[in-house]
């Protein structure tokens, strides 16, 4: 993945990264402003309710790390809430979709 991703940043090409990058921000973020990028970040600040309830609906068995991504995430927000473009949250995640879209077209006219 971040191979990929590197790579895909080396080419100057514009992308979508569908990936949880608040434990990898740091890292992620050298790339980035060295290519010159802008970002747009949706950040998924769901409930740890809700996120079980997701994972058992998609049967994921990952539920060990709940409570640690949870955490890493909420650090993120701490250090970095500034950057956040878009919060989806448990009562807007029906919407997601047609709320990222109009928001990145408000950010794209900007």
């Amino acid at each position: 993945r971040d191979k990929r991703l590197k790579e895909i940043i080396d080419k100057d090409n514009s992308f979508i990264l569908d990936a949880s990058i608040d434990r990898e921000w740091k890292k992620y973020k050298k790339w980035i402003e060295k290519a010159n990028y802008k970002v747009f970040i949706i950040s998924m600040d769901l409930s740890k309710k809700f996120v079980i309830s997701l994972f058992k609906a998609k049967q994921y068995q990952a539920f060990m790390y709940i409570d640690k991504w949870m955490n890493d995430h909420e650090n993120f927000l701490k250090q970095y809430r500034g950057l956040v473009n878009l919060s989806i949250t448990d009562s807007n995640f029906k919407d997601r979709l047609k709320l990222s879209e109009e928001k990145i077209r408000e950010w794209l006219k900007r």
